[in-house]
């Protein structure tokens, strides 16, 4: 959709829907086109090979019998499958079973080992089958064993049919209700989480828009070009991370919601260190990907002034994604620990003093006190990286703190 709109807009005349304006037209449609997509795979719950045998003979016959069509391939109501799965799973115990050491989740951990290794052995059976058939292998007895075993193996371990998320919202949503206000009950749920996820989001975006002003105002027209690049590698680079992010939101509240206990504060300490460690290890790979910039560059432009000036970002920009899995990763823990105040105040300190410091590199570059470029641009921002970064670490140092110190007072309350 993106691509059909920059083909219908960008070549235009008119100023409002033409260059720059139907570039932004068309993300806009895309955008609209994503929402839509999603709206009618969570409204359409998929049809079973019954209900479509019996739609077939309904269409056939002269009678035109009505047929139950909410009856799934079990014979299980659809209200009844909604009210099945509607219904609350806990999973905390299983997570924590899985991430401690504890004798009472070793046989859970053995089982898990178990299906990994054999989710494992079916993919590289596969491969190795596709490798034969691509080198000419002759023996066509030999093959269709294979295959057949490793379609048994499989069919055990991928769940068939199609994915639980689909129709979620089948006769519990309607497309108007996208332009209904909330329920007062339901909105009142939400407030404690209003101001705090504002706040974080306009804090976000402040760097960016200064970086975007400072460049436009204050550099000339080679760092503006060369920002222009670099903030495509940028946007491109930045979601890989995110996902640490979302994952932890989604991992860390079956554990934070435990009762306080030894179990629950080694969960965390173990989740953690694991967060961190791949949080780690995100970063050296984008530092990776960063180091072919250079080279990539010559795609982009083909003036080498500009690729000269994106070079002297690099050292700025590879600091920033170094730190990248760790800010994620902490951001994502605080979310998960619901530590909502303390990151609204930091991302409302954070929406004044990047722009304040970028915007004095703007007045030093007008006043001639120093020689900025997009280089000197991506240094500031990389140092408010790393005190983000610093930040995340010593909260979550201190929340871990307080829950160890909760064990210990409730076993010398036990105690006494």
């Amino acid at each position: 959709v993106n691509a059909l709109g920059d083909a219908m807009f960008v070549g235009s005349s008119h100023p409002w829907i033409g260059g720059c304006a139907g570039a932004a037209w068309a993300t806009v449609a895309s955008q609209y086109a994503a929402l839509g997509m999603f709206v009618a795979w969570l409204k359409s719950r998929p049809r079973s090979r019954r209900q479509q045998r019996r739609k077939g003979v309904v269409a056939n016959s002269e009678e035109g019998e009505d047929v139950d069509s909410s009856r799934d391939e079990d014979g299980v109501g659809l209200k009844s499958a909604v009210s099945l799965n509607s219904q609350k799973l806990d999973i905390s115990s299983a997570i924590m079973e899985l991430t401690t050491k504890s004798e009472e989740g070793k046989t859970r951990r053995k089982r898990f080992k178990r299906t990994i290794k054999s989710v494992n052995r079916g993919r590289f059976s596969l491969s190795r089958n596709w490798t034969d058939r691509r080198m000419g292998n002759n023996n066509k007895r030999r093959g269709r064993r294979n295959k057949k075993n490793d379609t048994t193996r499989t069919s055990s371990s991928t769940p068939s049919g199609p994915p639980p998320s689909r129709g979620v919202l089948s006769n519990r949503f309607r497309t108007i209700d996208l332009f209904k206000l909330p329920p007062l009950a339901a909105a009142r749920e939400f407030w404690p989480f209003v101001i705090p996820v504002t706040t974080t989001a306009i804090g976000r975006i402040s760097g960016y828009i200064a970086m975007s002003h400072v460049a436009s105002s204050a550099l000339g027209t080679i760092d503006m070009a060369a920002q222009a690049v670099i903030f495509s590698f940028f946007c491109c680079l930045t979601p890989i991370c995110d996902s640490l992010n979302l994952t932890a939101q989604s991992f860390v509240p079956a554990i934070y919601e435990k009762k306080p206990s030894a179990a629950r504060a080694d969960a965390l300490r173990h989740t953690l260190r694991n967060f961190s460690k791949v949080g780690g290890i995100f970063g050296a790979a984008l530092v990776a990907m960063v180091a072919t910039i250079p080279v990539l560059s010559q795609f982009f432009t083909t003036d080498l002034a500009v690729r000269t000036s994106v070079n002297l970002a690099i050292p700025g920009l590879s600091l920033f994604f170094a730190l990248s899995g760790l800010v994620c990763v902490g951001e994502g823990i605080l979310l998960g620990q619901k530590d909502l105040k303390f990151l609204g105040n930091a991302y409302g300190a954070y929406f004044f003093a990047v722009p304040y410091f970028l915007l004095r590199l703007k007045k030093r570059a007008i006043m001639g006190l120093q020689d900025v470029g997009v280089g000197t641009m991506w240094r500031t921002f990389s140092i408010y990286q790393a005190i983000r970064c610093c930040i995340w670490l010593a909260r979550m140092k201190q929340l871990q703190g307080r829950t160890d110190r909760q064990v210990e007072e409730q076993v010398v309350s036990q105690v006494a």
